[in-house]
């Protein structure tokens, strides 16, 4: 099962430490309990797609909070093997999230698409982490690689829209539920966009260090520049 609320509140307080200050035989212990529902996290994320259920109009799609529990064990496991240089580790770690993350957007549901970016954007801070660990590899072309958009929650708009306004009465209140779904629709889609901008800029940083590794520690006078890797 996935840890106690005690544990939980563990995690949490875990997470806002300096990484350097993270109890790694602590947490090791608790990595360790819950074994069995990273690997299993690990292992659907290298799916290239998550075949939801149908859904039905008011349902409720998967356990929200499971979800969100299972993204911090996943936050908690990349800190630890980047706090003990464990970068292979790490970086298993990372695309499990971002894996989790991308699944949850191919979602029927707008709550998906916006749990899967919050996932995501808990991975960047990942690998904020990592880039700043000593001696950690350049992850450019791994987040180069990573789909863009990651999550993809126009479909799921277009669901929840379609249902909406299929139930108003008449052309007057479609026009009116229309003016105030389109603001709530568009602020999610800002929060989409908004992972994928947070990504292209971790590229760019990756893009830089690599730079710097072959210009004996200095920086570009200018991004244009960086023409190996290419920003």
């Amino acid at each position: 099962g996935l840890p106690s609320q005690a544990d939980m509140e563990r995690v949490r307080q875990w997470l806002d430490l300096p990484i350097g200050q993270l109890p790694l035989s602590d947490v090791e212990t608790l990595l360790q309990r819950h074994a069995e529902n990273l690997r299993s996290a690990a292992k659907a994320a290298r799916c290239k797609e998550c075949k939801w259920p149908s859904w039905t109009p008011g349902a409720k799609m998967g356990a929200d909070q499971a979800h969100r529990v299972l993204a911090w064990l996943i936050e908690l496991w990349a800190r630890y093997e980047t706090a003990r240089q464990g970068y292979d580790g790490a970086l298993v770690a990372m695309q499990t999230g971002f894996g989790m993350a991308r699944h949850l957007g191919q979602g029927p549901t707008i709550m998906q698409g916006l749990i899967g970016a919050a996932v995501g954007g808990v991975m960047c801070k990942e690998v904020e982490q990592f880039i700043e660990g000593a001696g950690s590899p350049n992850l450019f072309y791994a987040l180069a690689n990573i789909p863009k958009p990651l999550i993809e929650i126009d479909q799921a708009i277009e669901n929840e829209k379609n249902v909406g306004l299929a139930q108003a009465p008449n052309e007057a209140v479609r026009q009116e539920l229309e003016k105030v779904l389109t603001p709530a629709h568009e602020r999610s889609r800002l929060v989409t966009r908004r992972l994928d901008a947070n990504l292209a800029a971790l590229q760019c940083v990756e893009a830089l260090r690599a730079y710097a590794a072959s210009h004996s520690g200095r920086l570009p006078a200018s991004l244009s520049d960086v023409t190996e890797p290419a920003v």
